[in-house]
């Protein structure tokens, strides 16, 4: 039930219309035009509502992209790089410096433009070049499950030979996402 004047379609019309009596259900017994000054209020407090709600999300916004590049773009997350969700800015593809997408593929969340990020953006930990990691400095899971074989080391099965390792395993430690381990694995 409205205290106020709505907009409706009435009889053919698009007005502002008031009840002209309430049941004790607080549903509209009857609907008239609304007076000028109910009209004006009514259009004041709509205009003000979409004034909030576009305050509302231009503050959403500003919270989903506090990161940044160093052209001052906006980082769009998540973003997927051959097919690998990132939700945070990445090293992979490029090594030594963290990057974001600017842009996505709606339908794919595949980057289409890209920007290498600000020093205040959040970033993928990346494993000491020393350190047995993926060559693009991902942290390698072990224990990992592949074909029910525990692997507590980068291995070469069904990959031609290349090592790889798990970068991220399910509670039964079965490998979600891997990549090609480092030489010095």
């Amino acid at each position: 039930m409205h205290n106020n004047c709505t907009y409706h379609s009435y009889n053919g019309k698009d007005s502002y219309l008031c009840p002209t009596s309430v049941q004790e259900n607080l549903e509209a017994e009857g609907l008239t035009n609304c007076s000028k000054d109910c009209i004006e209020a009514q259009q004041r407090k709509e205009k003000e509502k979409k004034k909030e709600d576009k305050t509302k999300d231009s503050e959403e916004d500003k919270e989903e992209s506090k990161c940044k590049t160093l052209s001052e773009i906006n980082c769009v997350f998540p973003f997927k790089f051959n097919g690998i969700e990132h939700t945070s800015c990445t090293y992979e593809g490029i090594g030594h410096y963290s990057w974001c997408a600017t842009a996505v593929d709606p339908s794919t969340m595949e980057y289409t433009s890209y920007g290498f990020c600000s020093k205040d953006c959040e970033k993928e930990e990346k494993v000491p070049e020393d350190q047995c990691a993926s060559i693009y400095g991902k942290k390698c899971v072990f224990p990992f499950l592949h074909k029910e074989q525990t692997y507590n080391e980068c291995t070469g099965t069904d990959n031609e030979g290349l090592p790889w390792c798990a970068t991220k395993v399910n509670d039964y430690m079965e490998y979600l996402e891997y990549e090609i381990c480092r030489s010095i694995c």
